[in-house]
């Protein structure tokens, strides 16, 4: 019914527009491409992730560096006092 209704309403160059248009997004070569692409996006999602948490550890290393030298700082003025 609905593929009736979708034939009667859509003019007949749209029709092959869109069937063009979808034998071309279900050939094998598209498929490895967006597959390919799918992939590489995926690819670089895990570079970016794992430079955000490599961003966090630096910052960690900075933070507990900063309160080791705040420490000693503390520890000689303790000890000049």
């Amino acid at each position: 019914m609905l593929l009736l209704l979708w034939w009667a309403l859509v003019p007949a160059t749209w029709r092959t527009l869109l069937l063009r248009t979808l034998l071309l997004l279900l050939s094998p070569d598209t498929l490895r491409t967006l597959l390919l692409v799918l992939w590489l996006a995926l690819l670089l999602l895990l570079v970016l992730w794992l430079a955000l948490l490599l961003l966090l550890l630096m910052l960690l290393l900075l933070l507990m560096l900063l309160l080791l030298l705040l420490l000693l700082l503390l520890l000689l003025l303790l000890l000049l006092l």
